[in-house]
């Protein structure tokens, strides 16, 4: 599978179409939903963080678990803006008794 293949699928949980932006984002919703772990990329979190350059931005998890309120990134490879955002999201989910997780694919797979 093509790691930048986008789809919209129907989240079984929400009965909202989700818009998945990679298919590793695609597999990691399906298999959260085939084990019934249930997750929503249309949680409404954004995650404001400082970017290299000194500007405010704002950062938005693929994920957020309703199970165990985790939020989740499902990525291939870490640039140091990526690092920031998740360094952001940690300091964020903690006083929310959250938790935020990577999921690291490789990008080198087919």
């Amino acid at each position: 599978r093509a790691p930048y293949q986008r789809e919209c699928l129907k989240n079984p949980v929400t009965g909202e179409d989700e818009y998945m932006h990679s298919s590793w984002e695609t597999a990691f919703f399906l298999e959260c939903h085939e084990r019934n772990y249930p997750v929503t990329k249309n949680h409404g979190i954004r995650i404001s963080y400082t970017d290299e350059c000194g500007i405010e931005r704002s950062y938005i998890p693929d994920f957020y678990s309703f199970e165990d309120r985790t939020l989740y990134e499902v990525k291939g490879y870490a640039t140091d803006r990526d690092l920031l955002k998740w360094e952001a999201a940690k300091l964020w989910c903690e006083p929310r008794g959250m938790q935020f997780a990577v999921i690291q694919q490789d990008p080198h797979a087919a």
